[in-house]
């Protein structure tokens, strides 16, 4: 598959399956699969949300990868909440694809400033947002509580 097979869309209610079982089987997103943040209804929410950049990577009719994003305008400042590619896509441009159309969305609402947290150990992640221009800022703990 050639990057230019693929095709970055706005994501629809349509698509919340896909986008969960891409989640699901991501590793670098397991701090969320226990939480059921994943679900179909959540990226329904999330789809339909304000200030929110929802997209997905389509080849053949099929989603294979998305990238979910967040503008604050009081800051002008986005933040990339989550992107992921489905394994048997991977490597092969789809992520560079949604960054950049994420990076352009962002940018033309107003955001001057753009970040995103990684794990640590997601090197692959962190090799990606690095060659795009990022820098490793501090170390946090993911601290959560259910509610």
């Amino acid at each position: 598959m050639k990057p230019g097979q693929v095709k970055i869309r706005e994501a629809t209610n349509q698509d919340a399956d896909s986008i969960c079982l891409i989640a699901s089987q991501s590793k670098e997103l397991e701090a969320y699969q226990e939480s059921g943040w994943y679900s179909p209804e959540q990226i329904e929410k999330w789809i339909n949300g304000q200030k929110v950049i929802a997209l997905v990577a389509e080849s053949e009719g099929k989603v294979i990868g998305f990238a979910l994003a967040t503008f604050n305008s009081d800051k002008e400042t986005g933040y990339l909440e989550e992107m992921a590619i489905d394994s048997r896509s991977r490597g092969k441009g789809i992520g560079k694809l949604l960054f950049n159309e994420v990076f352009n969305q962002l940018k033309g609402e107003g955001a001057n400033y753009f970040y995103a947290l990684v794990q640590e150990k997601n090197q692959g992640m962190v090799n990606f947002m690095e060659k795009h221009g990022f820098k490793k800022g501090y170390k946090f703990y993911w601290m959560d509580k259910s509610l």
